[in-house]
């Protein structure tokens, strides 16, 4: 069951992103973020205060789930940052290689054991979310600034590496959607704090930026719902690793859908994905 949530955080997750794209073309990025949260938490405040209201205050976790909403958001925001001022072609293969680091996490610290047969996948999986994201039409342009983005695009994958493997022992706890609601509060709040010192516009989107903005942020907090709850039902590695092939079905959505043309290199990446997950969920 944890292959298939993970699979249904990298489908949300690779969705969101694609509609996440024409948001922060029109409002800019920052804003897209800011503004898409409050989707998720009118949601969940919904859910846990109205309908389910089964509600686990168990304080050490609430209070590591706010420093993993803290983690979150920064890692976001590095991410976009290093996009910003870097090229695809270098960052985004390097921030997609979070999975590995939540997998080495749960190997040496957790002490998660997976079969043989599905280490070996979830290394497949994980190089082949890297080669599908990819961007070889930006190499001449990589090649002139081939630092720029750098150290932003790592920070990110060691913060969203770090968050979603303490989620493992967060998520257990309190569930996973009092997890994703803590996230939707506090994400928003540390981007208000943060928007004056680093100069950004909180001006309200126009209308026509707000169809992309609510469907970025349904989808993206039915992802993160879906992710949380893999958590409770396999090793964080697993999920993690299978989730962070959202890349590949961000690239596989824009050339379906935007005629985005995908390079060789890309093709493998997505075949070795398809491997990958075929290797774990048969073990």
């Amino acid at each position: 069951m944890g292959v298939l949530f993970g699979l249904g955080a990298a489908f949300g997750w690779g969705t969101a992103d694609l509609f996440a794209r024409f948001g922060g073309r029109r409002v800019g990025a920052y804003r897209a973020l800011l503004y898409m949260q409050p989707v998720g938490l009118i949601m969940l405040t919904f859910y846990l205060f109205v309908i389910d209201q089964n509600l686990k205050w168990e304080w050490w976790a609430l209070g590591g789930g706010a420093v993993i909403a803290l983690m979150n958001t920064g890692a976001g925001l590095c991410l976009f940052r290093a996009m910003e001022i870097g090229t695809l072609a270098i960052v985004s293969p390097i921030a997609s290689s979070y999975g590995a680091i939540t997998l080495s996490l749960a190997l040496l610290v957790s002490g998660e054991r997976p079969a043989p047969l599905q280490l070996v996948g979830l290394l497949i999986t994980i190089g082949g979310v890297v080669l599908a994201s990819l961007q070889p039409q930006a190499q001449k342009l990589a090649e002139k600034k081939p630092s720029r983005g750098v150290g932003l695009a790592v920070v990110a994958a060691i913060l969203f590496g770090v968050a979603f493997w303490g989620l493992k022992y967060i998520t257990p706890v309190i569930g996973g959607p009092m997890t994703v609601w803590e996230n939707r509060v506090i994400g928003p709040i540390f981007l208000l704090i943060l928007a004056r010192p680093l100069r950004q516009s909180l001006e309200f989107p126009p209308r026509s930026a707000w169809i992309f903005i609510l469907i970025n942020g349904f989808i993206d907090t039915l992802a993160y719902l879906s992710f949380s709850i893999g958590l409770t039902s396999a090793d964080a590695g697993i999920v993690t690793v299978i989730s962070s092939m959202f890349a590949a079905v961000t690239v596989l959505l824009a050339w379906i859908f935007l005629q985005e043309r995908l390079a060789r290199i890309q093709w493998a990446g997505v075949l070795s994905i398809l491997v990958g997950v075929a290797l774990v969920s048969t073990s």
